[in-house]
């Protein structure tokens, strides 16, 4: 009797299947879109992934060209009743005619163009217009590097640039920008809100001290922050006082406001003591007083000041830290307080 026995056999079969690439797939749920909901699918496609960027389109409409016949008294009268219909094109409904259209748009006529349509007709996030301001300004652009690629930096992928934050984002690019602004106030006239004056007012300050001195400088103060307080160990969606704008704005200001921050002749360095770092960390940033002047404008500003202030001197009978003699409370004169009272009773 014989045991069992095996066999191995090869074959090859071929076979057909239809398989949609991505792309594809992508493509045939854009054209199911209706015309009325084609903005705001693009609008999501927008916040989800950031980086897609919303280019503008002049001259292109969903809705029916004017001119075009319709069969009811459409056409001109050499075409009426020609029993004729036009020859079909490959031009899409709704685009420019190719005799309309001006091929000699250039990158920074769309940048432009974007930036005016998002402005004044659009209502679009300043962090988007900031960000459209990088080809512009130098100093824009390492802001955004800094925020995007470089993990050594406390606010690493933890900054709005888009049109709506998303839940691991903890600051705004305009917030962020503004701080800089401010703690760099005693240098000049750093102090705005508006975008298109905030961006050309950074940059004279990267041109001034050097763009080492720049980098240096903001990543001493947002490292100053996560190591007092934290930064890189919150949570996502976390309400968080101290990076709210007006705490920023003034713990950002009490630094300006004294010379024992800065180094060199010209004092564009900041630099913090381990003395003073240990008093810092020691802010009551959690206490329901100072909550409650983090989240308030106006004359709260200068209240918080005074307490970071006098937090800062607390315990020391001589070499009180004293601001500089152009930056004192009664000097109205001064250019810098002038600057200063202007901040405090802006929004």
């Amino acid at each position: 009797m014989s045991g069992p026995g095996f066999s191995q056999d090869l074959r090859q079969r071929q076979t057909q299947s239809l398989v949609l690439a991505p792309q594809l797939r992508h493509s045939l749920k854009i054209l199911q879109v209706a015309a009325l909901d084609l903005r705001s699918v693009i609008q999501e496609e927008l916040q989800s992934n950031p980086t897609l960027e919303e280019l503008p389109m002049e001259g292109v409409s969903l809705d029916k060209p004017e001119g075009d016949g319709d069969g009811e008294g459409g056409g001109d009268g050499e075409s009426s009743g020609s029993g004729e219909s036009s020859a079909p094109t490959d031009q899409t409904v709704g685009e420019p005619k190719r005799d309309e259209m001006d091929f000699g748009k250039d990158k920074e006529w769309e940048r432009k163009r974007f930036i005016e349509w998002n402005t004044l007709r659009t209502k679009v996030s300043p962090n988007v217009v900031l960000r459209t301001h990088r080809e512009d300004y130098l100093v824009v652009d390492m802001l955004y590097n800094m925020s995007k690629t470089d993990r050594n930096f406390p606010l690493s992928d933890r900054v709005t640039w888009t049109q709506r934050s998303l839940r691991h984002h903890v600051i705004t690019a305009l917030t962020m920008s503004k701080t800089i602004g401010v703690l760099h106030s005693h240098l000049g006239s750093t102090i705005h809100s508006n975008v298109g004056d905030l961006a050309p007012a950074l940059q004279h300050l990267y041109d001034k001290i050097g763009r080492n001195v720049f980098r240096d400088n903001v990543k001493t103060f947002f490292s100053l922050i996560d190591e007092a307080w934290g930064i890189r160990k919150i949570e996502a969606n976390a309400p968080i006082a101290y990076l709210k704008w007006t705490f920023l704005y003034c713990f950002a200001r009490v630094l300006s406001m004294f010379p024992d921050f800065w180094k060199g002749d010209n004092e564009h360095r900041l630099f913090i003591e381990a003395d003073i770092r240990r008093k810092i960390a020691g802010f009551p940033v959690w206490d329901a007083t100072w909550n409650h002047l983090s989240a308030s404008h106006g004359q709260a500003r200068e209240h918080l000041i005074q307490l970071m202030v006098d937090r800062l001197n607390s315990g020391k009978r001589t070499r009180r830290m004293q601001p500089r003699a152009k930056e004192t409370r009664g000097s109205p004169d001064s250019p810098m307080q002038e600057t200063m009272a202007a901040a405090l009773t802006a929004p």
